[in-house]
């Protein structure tokens, strides 16, 4: 139970005590008070009692001075002294404070008055208690259903995750892994084609050019054999996935240099760091 649980059943209890005492009944011994008559017989009689007590402690303080001379006797006064006074008590019937019933009337009624109260307090504590104890168990109850729907919702999806993975079998999760795979390789030859389709439109290979020379007017073709920048950059990729030990490739004059130069300047692919000749292509899929 934290802090303000605590604090607020205190409160409750306070409100309820106080709005309880307000209905407790009148005093008992307002209606009952002793007579004058009746206290001046009391009073006479403590005056008795206290006098009779006076002589007790005189005569009692005679003997332990004649006893304290002797630590033996001193002793067995005292002994005998216990002895008596618990006969005494074992004999005495209760004395009654005083014999006359007006007395005896008031001296009951303020006994009675006091235990009234005390028992009022009780039943009113009580009551207060009832009240928090009846608001933690409707608490506890929401809380318990709650709970308890939750659990139904969870038992309702365990069951049906169940029955899902009691019919996916093996052949269908074969099954759906072959779909899955010839899409990502109709996806491939998409991207292949339309990467094909972009090289080709923006990065032709170099046309027959005609290069005049000095002495005469001579049409010299070049470039016969060169392979395009789509066979290089497929021939790089087909390299590293295959050989990853191994990813590079020899350059040769199929290659055009502004293609490899391009290549090396951009970062896709990198040249050996022994043989100049050799490049392979950046490990983008790492």
């Amino acid at each position: 139970m934290d802090t303000m649980e605590v604090l607020q059943q205190a409160k409750a209890l306070a409100n309820a005590m106080t709005v309880y005492q307000e209905t407790l009944p009148p005093d008992l011994t307002a209606e009952l008070e002793c007579p004058a008559s009746a206290k001046e017989e009391l009073f006479n009689e403590c005056e008795e009692k206290w006098k009779e007590i006076e002589e007790l402690q005189s005569k009692l303080a005679l003997i332990e001075t004649e006893a304290c001379a002797d630590p033996d006797l001193k002793t067995s006064y005292r002994h005998k002294g216990i002895m008596a006074e618990l006969h005494h008590l074992e004999e005495k019937d209760p004395d009654l404070i005083s014999e006359n019933s007006d007395v005896l009337a008031a001296f009951g009624m303020d006994e009675l008055q006091r235990v009234n109260r005390e028992l009022e307090m009780v039943l009113s504590s009580c009551q207060a208690q009832n009240e928090n104890l009846k608001k933690t168990l409707n608490r506890e109850q929401e809380w318990l259903q709650e709970q308890q729907e939750l659990g139904q919702v969870i038992a309702e999806r365990a069951a049906k995750v169940k029955s899902i993975l009691q019919d996916y079998s093996e052949a269908r999760a074969f099954q759906d892994m072959k779909v899955k795979i010839q899409q990502v390789k109709t996806y491939q030859e998409k991207l292949l084609d339309s990467m094909g389709t972009f090289l080709a439109q923006h990065f032709p290979l170099p046309q027959h050019q005609n290069h005049p020379s000095k002495n005469s007017k001579m049409s010299v073709d070049v470039h016969e054999n060169l392979i395009s920048l789509h066979e290089i950059l497929e021939t790089l990729m087909n390299k590293i996935l295959e050989m990853p030990h191994d990813p590079y490739i020899t350059i040769d004059d199929t290659f055009w240099p502004p293609y490899i130069e391009m290549l090396l300047r951009f970062g896709i692919a990198l040249r050996h760091p022994e043989n100049p000749n050799k490049i392979r292509m950046e490990a983008f899929h790492q």
